[in-house]
């Protein structure tokens, strides 16, 4: 619950993201000691990550018994979410650069034991020159903590939560692989491998009970999106690995990959680009 507005630093010249954290009047103490909790633990994973593919952390600012304010990097661009409504799908140079970018923020943050927890085409934002930031770090969890109730396990979309998560199982960084998968899965084929507008109930069952979700992507997309979304944790393809699979297309991509997709005057696309041979 909040708001982002953009702004200036004055001090610094420079322009500013600023996240304001809304707790409704009706809202009971314990209810808003746990928002402003999550505010403070996203502050705390982007200050302990410093990456590209990340976006940086100024500034945290209390103002009496509002806030906490957390002062961020303006990323220029726009979120995947948005970029799907307008354009359905990806072609498969913008979705390995996506995928590599957000892969690489996620290996990041694995490597100092931040999972993420809420990787979804709303938490990724696509800018220019190929830019790539993961975002939103409100959900993640350091894996050393242990206090994690019942309720927080399901916090998250319904749509991209991981099986075991959606069991109530154990939670490590293996649970971002299958949400990075449901997010190229999104991108690829232009909707959400499981229906977000149905009952959270029934997400979960299908998540946990159904099939995988089919798909029609082949080479090194499809091979990536098989290897991720793969219900068992311990079969999942490792990120160093998934950025292997792509590194040859991301090469090929050039420098402005995304440059059709965040023209405002851009058509609407009608049709999937093919693969590359």
């Amino acid at each position: 619950m909040g708001y982002v507005w953009s702004g200036t630093d004055e001090v610094l010249e420079r322009p500013v993201a600023v996240k304001e954290l809304h707790l409704p009047a009706d809202l009971p103490e314990e209810g808003a000691a746990d928002l402003r909790e999550r505010a403070l633990r996203e502050a705390r994973a982007m200050a302990t990550l410093s990456h590209p593919n990340t976006v940086m952390l100024y500034d945290v600012v209390r103002e009496g018994a509002s806030g906490p304010f957390v002062v961020m990097e303006l990323v220029p661009g726009r979120s995947l979410s948005a970029i799907l409504k307008k354009h359905r799908a990806l072609n498969h140079y913008q979705l390995a650069v996506m995928i590599d970018g957000v892969a690489a923020a996620l290996d990041a943050a694995h490597r100092v034991g931040i999972v993420h927890r809420d990787v979804k085409p709303g938490n990724v934002l696509l800018g220019p020159r190929g830019q790539v930031k993961l975002a939103d770090f409100g959900l993640s969890r350091n894996i050393a903590e242990t206090t994690m109730t019942r309720s927080e396990m399901l916090l998250g979309t319904p749509a991209y939560l991981p099986p075991e998560i959606a069991r109530r199982g154990a939670l490590d960084s293996r649970a971002d692989l299958w949400s990075l998968g449901a997010t190229l899965y999104s991108a690829a084929e232009g909707r959400p491998p499981y229906d977000k507008t149905s009952d959270p109930l029934v997400i979960i069952s299908a998540i946990v009970h159904g099939p995988l979700p089919r798909h029609h992507q082949t080479g090194p997309i499809g091979e990536v999106l098989g290897g991720l979304l793969v219900k068992e944790p311990g079969r999942r393809m490792p990120l160093v690995e998934v950025r292997r699979r792509l590194h040859e297309i991301v090469r090929s991509a050039g420098d402005e990959p995304f440059e059709p997709l965040l023209d405002p005057n851009a058509p609407e696309a009608t049709e999937r680009i093919p693969a590359p041979v």
